[in-house]
């Protein structure tokens, strides 16, 4: 055979080809498969040393503000190798504790080796984690709304809850400390609220003489649910519509002797005296003792407790002062809201108009939501209820809680209390 023709056999020939190309293509290949492997690696070690630095500001954030201890290294450390636990080669290279009086900062490194990035010449990979815990004082405010409704006296509804508050309220005393300061606010509620200290066996000067209330005013004449008899001890009823659903601070317009339709009227206070709201205090002994006075009698509307419940919580409220401190990054609200039934009388109905006094509620769960002041609802669905405007109502999902025995709330009321109670971090 000539030469020729077998040059041009040799040049026609295919075979083998496929694994020349594989073989060719097999490094950026497997380094490809390597670098990702490492890669997640890599991530799981900085998932891990956040958390278990997280975790150590926490808790030494906790003893510095409790103890007034600067130096809390030992103590950061005991903590990030209890949850630090890595059986893959990885090595802490640095961890570090400083403290001033604003804040208390854990940082730490980490290094990792790799398993296939020796071919880019990186034989290990280092990470980082930084915690923060502000040290500056810190407030809570808690508005315990609670339902004191004729259902609350069934299956000892209202002797579990009266347990399961004070727990709560036990849990802000023993917490109040320097940094720390706790305050909480009772509103029983019905159909109405009451104010404290207020008995009138007379009518008023004047319609409005109670700073924020609306007491038979002429102008609202027909409205003959409003008219009280005396003597009148203190209770009230929704505002008109639509500040019933009103806010307080921008959003709303605030309680306004010159603005009657702002004001809330007062009301005829069920055939048993509902036990009156307890301004925003830290006196625990006392809350403990108002928790101790509910009693359960009347009908249901869920609105005028939630927007009571709000207005204990607004600063400058207008005519009426609640002691509530103005929003900030260091004062932290809270509204605790618990009932047992569905909603079945309000000021404007009755029997039959459930949704109407759902659709009321549900707005001022809105106004609350829109406020400025970044108050967390936590809803507490006792037995029965509308569970979707519940659900709705609360500032997150996981802030409803469904609660089928009675006897479960205090557990319930714990989970609430470590939360009013946490350290928070910033990154």
């Amino acid at each position: 055979m000539r030469l020729a023709t077998l040059c041009q056999r040799f040049a026609a020939d295919r075979a083998g080809a496929v694994a020349v190309i594989f073989a060719l293509s097999l490094v950026p290949l497997v380094t490809a498969v390597g670098a990702a492997v490492d890669y997640a690696r890599a991530a799981s070690l900085r998932t891990d040393l956040q958390a278990s630095v997280d975790a150590a500001a926490l808790a030494v954030g906790r003893i510095a503000i409790e103890t007034g201890r600067t130096d809390n290294t030992a103590q950061a450390r005991q903590v990030f190798d209890a949850v630090f636990t890595r059986n893959d080669g990885t090595a802490v290279t640095r961890f570090a504790v400083t403290q001033n009086l604003e804040k208390i900062v854990v940082d730490a490194d980490a290094r990792i080796p790799l398993q296939f990035a020796g071919v880019l010449n990186m034989s290990s990979v280092t990470v980082n984690a930084q915690a923060v815990v502000p040290l500056t004082p810190i407030t809570v405010e808690v508005a315990l709304v609670l339902d004191n409704t004729g259902s609350m006296g069934s299956a000892s509804k209202l002797t579990y809850l009266k347990d399961a508050a004070r727990r709560l309220i036990d849990k802000l005393d023993n917490a109040s400390v320097v940094n720390f300061h706790a305050f909480a606010a009772i509103v029983p509620f019905t159909t109405h609220v009451r104010l404290p200290n207020v008995t009138l066996n007379t009518p008023p000067p004047t319609p409005n003489s109670i700073p924020g209330v609306r007491i038979n005013d002429p102008n609202y004449a027909a409205e003959t649910k409003l008219q009280v008899t005396f003597p009148w001890h203190g209770c009230l009823i929704d505002r008109d519509q639509p500040h019933d659903a009103d806010g307080f601070d921008g959003q709303g317009t605030p309680l306004n002797r010159n603005l009657r339709a702002t004001l809330m009227p007062a009301a005829k206070c069920g055939a048993t005296l509902i036990s009156p709201i307890r301004w925003l205090s830290d006196d625990f002994a006392s809350l403990r003792t108002h928790i101790d006075s509910m009693v359960a009698n009347g009908n249901t509307n869920t609105g005028i407790g939630m927007a009571a419940g709000l207005a204990m919580l607004t600063p400058n409220i207008g005519e009426m002062t609640t002691g509530a401190k103005q929003p900030g990054t260091l004062t932290r609200k809270h509204i605790v809201f618990l009932t047992d039934g569905d909603n079945t009388e309000n000021r404007w109905y009755g029997s039959g108009q459930k949704a109407q006094i759902d659709q009321r509620t549900a707005e001022t769960c809105a106004e609350i939501k829109r406020s400025s002041l970044n108050i967390i609802v936590h809803t507490i669905h006792l037995v029965d209820g509308n569970a979707t405007l519940l659900r709705n109502c609360a500032t997150t999902p996981d802030r409803y809680r469904y609660v089928a025995k009675p006897e479960d709330l205090n557990g319930v009321f714990d989970e609430i209390a470590t939360e009013l109670l946490s350290l928070r971090l910033a990154y």
